[in-house]
């Protein structure tokens, strides 16, 4: 619990009820699934079965935190020796309690894996009698003359080896932990839930936390033009210029779904198309020959680079010139384009005019060369 908000402490204590126990009582079976976690907090309890390097422990001490917070089977079977009054958590509640504090979670899962070598320390048995998850070890137990330096050194071994296995399976878990809250921050984000995605984020959750195509919540806000968590996003440091597997930015989505006002408030805070050149020229070349021009608006207004050519170092003034597509020509030389740039077979946009007759686009070309 170390490190964990007092509010989850709050909750979680008075989510517990108190247990009684009479002495000599079985309250966990090793390599069954409990679903409770125990805090003792009178008596005293044997971890292990009697006269097998058993263990006991006493006030202060959690029973079952392994298996508890990673779903994992009973490393040992708990035995009562006294009267014991314990705290008891169900997983159902602890569940409606971490979906409120997934930070806390976090943290706790961290401890786990910090101390992840106490756990083993303090196992009464030797670890090939222990279950983890999937993994099942030798039951046999271990022979009964003195151990050797061969056996000691066998035993560091499976110690480490042990060690490992419990590492994996909390990070596995932690993994899944925030799989899990990208996936619900992200879909707050989409469905513009503002509520949602403050709470995460007063929580400290990451606003760059990425799914498994690299989409982030800024990007998905941005495809439905979620104005308001876009703006809260940005205000948590949320990076506006990273991309997806498919090299989409927030501003390209912004701009690919037409929201204006969600271009307005990404280009304030520094966004920008992040496309590489080539597909910056295919996109305003297919946009111009498409006639788009309302898209084509938004392209510049995001400050789309107007001079990018493709592999025939043909710019989208060439295909405005072609096409006698005069009003995107105009546009595009109102936001700088050069108009006497030459392709790979040195034509310029005048020389596609010409070829085309096309006499209104020739003259108004020929006014600024």
């Amino acid at each position: 619990m170390n490190g964990v908000r007092p509010q989850f402490v709050d909750e979680f204590l008075t989510s517990c009820r108190v247990e009684v126990i009479g002495p000599g009582e079985e309250v966990l079976e090793r390599s069954s699934i409990s679903s409770h976690l125990y805090f003792l907090m009178e008596g005293s309890v044997t971890l292990g079965r009697l006269g097998s390097g058993a263990t006991e422990l006493t006030p202060g001490e959690f029973i079952n935190h392994f298996g508890f917070f990673t779903e994992s089977p009973e490393i040992e079977t708990v035995t009562t020796n006294t009267i014991c009054k314990m705290l008891s958590m169900s997983r159902s509640a602890y569940k409606v309690i971490a979906e409120d504090h997934p930070g806390s979670v976090q943290k706790i899962l961290e401890n786990l894996l910090d101390n992840s070598h106490t756990l083993v320390t303090n196992l009464p048995q030797s670890l090939e009698r222990i279950r983890v998850g999937s993994m099942y070890f030798d039951d046999d137990p271990p022979p009964n003359d003195a151990p050797t330096e061969i056996q000691y050194a066998q035993q560091d071994e499976r110690t480490e080896s042990y060690v490992v296995k419990i590492q994996e399976l909390v990070k596995m878990h932690i993994s899944k932990q925030k799989d899990d809250r990208t996936n619900k921050f992200l879909f707050a984000a989409s469905r513009g839930d503002l509520r949602v995605v403050s709470i995460m984020l007063d929580q400290g959750f990451d606003p760059n936390s990425a799914d498994y195509d690299f989409r982030t919540a800024l990007m998905v806000s941005a495809v439905k033009g979620n104005n308001e968590v876009v703006k809260k996003l940005l205000e948590c440091d949320a990076n506006p210029n990273l991309v997806d597997w498919n090299g989409s930015s927030a501003l390209y989505e912004a701009v690919r779904h037409g929201h204006d006002d969600t271009i307005d408030i990404l280009l304030k805070a520094g966004a920008q198309l992040c496309i590489e050149e080539s597909l910056v020229s295919s996109m305003l070349c297919q946009t111009i020959y498409d006639g788009n021009m309302s898209r084509l608006k938004k392209l510049l207004k995001a400050k789309i680079d107007v001079d990018a050519v493709d592999y025939d170092k043909r710019a989208a003034v060439h295909i405005a010139a072609a096409e006698g597509n005069l009003p995107a020509l105009k546009l595009l030389v109102e936001h700088g384009a050069k108009v006497n740039v030459l392709d790979r077979w040195n034509r310029t946009p005048l020389d596609e005019a010409n070829a085309a007759n096309l006499n209104t686009v020739h003259e108004f070309l020929k006014t600024l060369v």
